[in-house]
């Protein structure tokens, strides 16, 4: 038992005493700040705030040597766990000393003097001041003022003064300096590097130097010491400046020329060849290829040249010093798009030991109206050495699915995982389907994509630029958001950019979001792949935004030109709290200020009535006046393009000492000039209108000149006398053309602009058209051509018809007969049918409308009062026959009395008699009656007369007995 327990226990306590491995050692680069010794031990600390301890053993290896940093030296150093284990050689700081001049490159816009200072002033907008001693160097100060716009330049920066300028060729050649210095730089070095589409240096650490290519890992953003976080590829093409403070060590020996990479070359006594296998791209002193065969005495490769196989060579294996391995074999092809072109480079290398066939393709295009989307990049793949024409093993595909805009470099990388396939070839198809024009609603989606996908502000300006490109109202109002509220100098260049690429939109949208109310001003945000309006971010303050908007346009082209500039003058009247801001903007670009601003300084109301017109002209001047002296040189300059001469406003200045005695004396002199340049453009221009109506017949060309003269001025004699003439020739070529309504609209317009004598030239034709109109009116209502009673018939309308309606002029209404044509009708002939439609109401012209318009022949032509009144009968035999029908006699009866006076051959005047009788039953009926009243009376009063009897006999007194004696008489003729 005990010796099971022993022989269980020995692993364990071996395990416990056995010596562990030592961890893993780190080596780092920093910025040397102190030693510090403390009671707990000394202790290296790094300007970063880095701490690593110092042993006893350390201090007495590397006292020495840490005893003789300073401050801001740079150290390579390797530790274990913190604790210090040896130091690397010293290496001088990587970030530039501000004693020294930094060389950069750029743009030359031009020097701008303000007081003692001069200012160099760069494409990317920025300013940097000119050292006084470059100023007083003959030749510095000679090619200084030589200098084009836009001449590409490089200059040299000390303690932030320009203190050496030069001109740069700008070509597409590797500068020679960048080759002297990069000969010169080793991997790890800090470097400036400022690329030829950049405005400023950048800080990188170098990672790679190849032949044509430098690998780079850019420093994280605001860190001190920098740290340095990815890799980016440029091209040496592409680079302006290196600069490489570890270069200037003397005891630097340049890289020799022939080598691909940083790799060192093979030790005395090893192998060459060791790790390298059939189907690798290798490298032999100038020359590259792959390895086609390798045995243990010989070797066999192809040579790659110019893009192309070339020869196959072979040599002894041993006589070979130095293989290189990472060799990447390049090619270049194109693709033809419309207006261009897509360029697609190669690289392509393989190392069994790394993995093994691996592709970089780069595609660029420069068809700045186009993106491309979805291409597809296709990898044909076979042996050894493969060729065009030899056979395709297998192929694979990648996607591009970043959208390509116009200078911007996509790169893909694909790894090959099949070992047997040793080469290969790449093809890239393009579709219609792959194109996106850059200005249709389409590419919206695709600039957004990219925008929220990118941080890096090099990258950024190309999607900016094409955004400009696309003109989108609410992309120029997000590109203008983020300018706004960004606060990375990089970022905002970029931003710039694309603002600018904008055009006459960026100062668009400033205007009118300063013109707008500061209660609903928004901005525009990205969310996920769209845009949306969000209130200001807390903290800003509306008028605060609204001031970096009014500091943004003096840096756009044009952005205060013209119409732009005088929008900016409104709201220079309307807000106060802009006042200054809007002063400086114009400072800043006297040109545009002086162009714009006496645009409307210069306004005269030659009728005296405007007096809103003179106030705002009065308030231009004032603001010309307080921007003073700075506007003076953009003043002298305008009156010089006017052809006055500036030397009185000179004199004023010199004499005075006061710039605005001087811009007052030159508005007063421009507007004099203004007048008369005026006066004389003007009879030119009414001369040209009567030329062309005399040979030309273009009315309406005449008319439009003579138009615009009368809007500038009102009583200018001469075109007020052409315009009724050439009114009423158009209306006659109208007329002669069958074109009724514009002719009648023609005599309208020119009737009361002609004098009284004259006015039959329009109202005799005007009134046989209007004539005519009412003559179709009589009988139905007409749907007509235009607005106008003497207009050409369309067609008749029916009763109870329907059409779809809107507005049209005073008294019409506009209906829309067929698919896009329209016709007018009179409102008194329609009723409402609701959702945008009408129907008819009448089944003729009402009666009152075509009175008014005979009653207004007759006042216009009183010779056409016959044909008028004869129309007039006819329309009063309808009218009548209208009213009999609705048992309207007595109307009716007035109609046809009309008629017959005017109209006497009317059929419908044969309802004349019956509308009389029946208009006139009630006193017939009442007549008849009195006249039987009569006759009856009278019949009754001759039938109820008493009869007369003859008595015979002699008379006799009775007496009292005389009634009982006549009853006893003998009446004859009684029984």
């Amino acid at each position: 038992m005990r010796r099971v327990l022993l022989a269980s226990a020995v692993p364990v306590l071996l395990a416990l005493v056995a010596p562990t491995p030592a961890s893993a050692q780190e080596e780092e680069q920093g910025v040397f700040a102190r030693v510090e010794a403390l009671r707990q031990g000394r202790f290296l600390v790094l300007e970063s705030g880095a701490r690593y301890s110092i042993s006893n053993d350390a201090w007495l290896r590397l006292g020495p040597a840490l005893r003789k940093l300073s401050p801001g030296d740079s150290l390579v150093f390797v530790h274990r766990n913190g604790a210090l284990v040896s130091l690397g050689p010293r290496r001088p700081s990587g970030r530039p000393d501000s004693s020294r001049a930094l060389k950069r490159a750029g743009r030359f816009v031009r020097q701008r003097p303000d007081g003692r200072r001069v200012w160099l002033v760069l494409d990317s907008g920025e300013e940097l001041v000119i050292s006084p001693r470059l100023l007083r160097n003959p030749d510095q100060a000679r090619l200084l003022n030589t200098l084009d716009r836009d001449q590409s330049i490089y200059f040299w920066v000390q303690r932030g003064q320009v203190v050496r300028i030069a001109k740069s060729t700008a070509t597409n050649e590797v500068d020679d300096d960048v080759r002297k210095v990069l000969a010169r730089s080793r991997r790890g070095d800090l470097v400036h590097v400022q690329l030829k589409r950049e405005s400023v240096p950048r800080f990188y650490r170098i990672v790679r130097i190849f032949a044509h290519r430098l690998v780079l890992s850019p420093q994280v953003p605001d860190t001190d010491p920098p740290r340095f976080s990815g890799q980016v590829e440029v091209e040496l093409k592409e680079v302006a400046v290196v600069v490489n403070p570890s270069a200037r060590d003397p005891s630097r020996n340049p890289r020799s020329g022939d080598s691909e990479g940083t790799e060192p070359g093979a030790e005395e006594g090893t192998d060459a060849w060791e790790g390298v296998a059939v189907g690798d791209t290798i490298g032999i002193g100038f020359k590259r290829g792959q390895l086609l065969e390798l045995t243990p005495t010989r070797y066999r490769w192809r040579v790659w040249s110019r893009g192309f196989w070339g020869e196959e060579l072979s040599g002894d294996r041993k006589s070979v010093q130095r293989v290189r391995t990472d060799i990447e074999l390049d090619s270049r092809e194109t693709v033809p798009l419309e207006g261009g072109k897509l360029d697609v480079w190669v690289s392509r290398s393989r190392s069994a030991r790394k993995g093994g066939l691996r592709f970089r393709v780069e595609l660029t295009h420069g068809v700045k109206p186009i993106i491309l989307v979805g291409l597809k990049v296709r990898f044909l793949l076979g042996g050894l050495t493969m060729g065009p024409s030899d056979p395709v093993q297998a192929s694979e595909t990648e996607t591009v699915r970043v959208p390509m805009f116009a200078n911007k470099r996509e790169v893909i990388v694909h790894e090959v995982a099949d070992e047997r396939l040793m080469d290969g070839r790449v093809e890239v198809a393009v579709y219609p389907k792959n194109i996106v024009p850059i200005a249709s609603k389409d590419a919206r989606k695709h600039i957004l994509q990219v925008i929220a996908r990118l941080k890096e502000p090099s990258q950024l300006a190309t999607v900016y630029e094409a955004a400009g490109t696309n003109g989108d109202r609410q992309l120029c109002k997000f590109l203008l958001s983020r300018y706004l509220l960004e606060k990375d100098a990089e970022q905002r260049r970029a931003l710039l950019r694309g603002l600018k690429a904008f055009g006459d939109t960026t100062p668009r949208v400033i205007l009118d979001e300063l013109r707008g109310l500061d209660r609903h001003l928004k901005i525009v945000s990205l969310l996920g792949d769209r845009l949306v309006d969000k209130p200001l971010p807390p903290g800003v303050r509306v008028v605060v935004y609204k001031r970096r908007m009014i500091e943004v346009l003096p840096l756009l082209d044009g952005g205060l030109k013209g119409e732009f500039g005088q929008q900016l003058f409104e709201v220079y009247q309307q807000r106060g709290e802009f006042h200054g801001v809007i002063e400086s903007a114009f400072k800043a670009r006297p040109r545009d200020a002086v162009t714009s601003l006496l645009g409307i300084a210069t306004k005269v109301d030659r009728t005296g009535g405007n007096n809103e017109l003179r106030v705002r002209a009065d308030a231009a001047a004032k603001l010309l006046r307080t921007l003073g002296k700075p506007i003076l040189p953009a003043l002298y300059t305008e009156l010089k393009r006017q052809e006055i001469d500036p030397s009185p406003c000179q004199d004023v200045f010199e004499k005075t000492g006061q710039a605005s005695d001087a811009i007052r004396l030159g508005q007063r002199l421009l507007v004099e000039r203004y007048l008369k340049l005026q006066e004389e453009e003007w009879e030119r221009e009414v001369a040209r209108a009567e030329g062309i109506a005399a040979t030309d017949k273009k009315w309406d060309e005449a008319l439009r000149i003579v138009r615009a003269v009368l809007a500038q001025k009102r009583d200018h004699e001469r075109a007020r006398a052409l315009l009724p003439q050439l009114l009423v020739s158009k209306g006659m070529a109208h007329r002669a053309a069958g074109e009724r309504g514009p002719a009648a609209m023609a005599f309208e317009e020119a009737l009361p602009l002609l004098a009284p004598g004259e006015r039959p030239k329009a109202a005799q034709p005007l009134a046989e058209l209007l004539l005519q109109g009412a003559s179709e009116d009589v009988e139905q209502v007409t749907l007509r051509a235009l607005p106008h009673e003497a207009a050409k018939a369309v067609r008749a309308a029916r009763l109870d018809e329907s059409f779809k309606s809107r507005e049209g002029p005073h008294g019409w209404v506009a209906v829309e007969v067929a698919e896009g044509k329209v016709a007018y009708v009179r409102r008194e002939c329609t009723r409402p049918k609701g959702q945008g439609q009408v129907a008819i109401a009448e089944e003729h012209t009402p009666f009152k409308v075509v009175v008014d318009v005979l009653e207004r022949v007759k006042q216009l032509s009183p010779a056409l009062e016959a044909q008028a009144n004869e129309i007039f009968g006819i329309l009063s035999a309808r009218e009548g026959k209208t009213k009999y029908e609705q048992a309207n006699y007595q109307e009716a009866l007035a109609h046809f009395e009309d008629a017959a006076k005017y109209a006497p051959t009317d059929p419908r005047l044969s309802l004349r008699f019956k509308c009389w009788l029946k208009a006139n039953t009630t006193i017939l009926v009442a007549v008849s009656l009195v006249v039987v009243f009569a006759l009856g009376v009278v019949l009754m009063q001759m039938f109820s007369r008493p009869k007369k009897v003859a008595f015979k006999g002699e008379f006799k007194h009775y007496g009292a007995d005389r009634t009982a004696r006549e009853r006893d008489l003998d009446v004859p003729g009684e029984e």
